[in-house]
């Protein structure tokens, strides 16, 4: 599910333009996840589709990734800069029984954006 779902989300067509997050516990789950949609997609981490965002390293395509997946902790920083992320289509919150600090902090203000995002307007 890790990768189907966000594969499946991009090849629907249904989201509006802009990138699908994805959420990871750990660095080393980010990474993987990336690799194996990215080996899914017959493509290279961080060159097209797929790319990752951790704490100290970061392969992604500005112009041509659509799904992006980041640690807990990456996605609240994006969260605290703009809380209406006008560029991400969706985010899926992966693995959140392993509940943290940064996990909880994360889909609080994944709420609060939710709401930004409709009193703005946007989808």
């Amino acid at each position: 599910k890790t990768t189907a779902v966000p594969l499946e989300l991009l090849r629907d067509g249904r989201l509006p333009g802009g990138v699908i997050v994805v959420t990871q516990p750990r660095r080393v789950a980010a990474r993987s996840a990336a690799k194996r949609m990215a080996t899914l997609c017959g493509e290279a981490v961080g060159e097209s589709t797929v790319g990752y965002q951790i704490r100290f390293d970061r392969r992604v395509s500005p112009q041509r990734s659509r799904i992006d997946v980041v640690t807990d902790g990456v996605l609240v920083r994006k969260l605290q800069n703009d809380m209406a992320l006008p560029d991400v289509a969706a985010i899926i919150l992966d693995e959140f029984h392993e509940r943290s600090a940064f996990s909880d902090v994360a889909l609080t203000l994944c709420l609060h954006a939710r709401s930004a995002r409709q009193a703005s307007g946007m989808p």
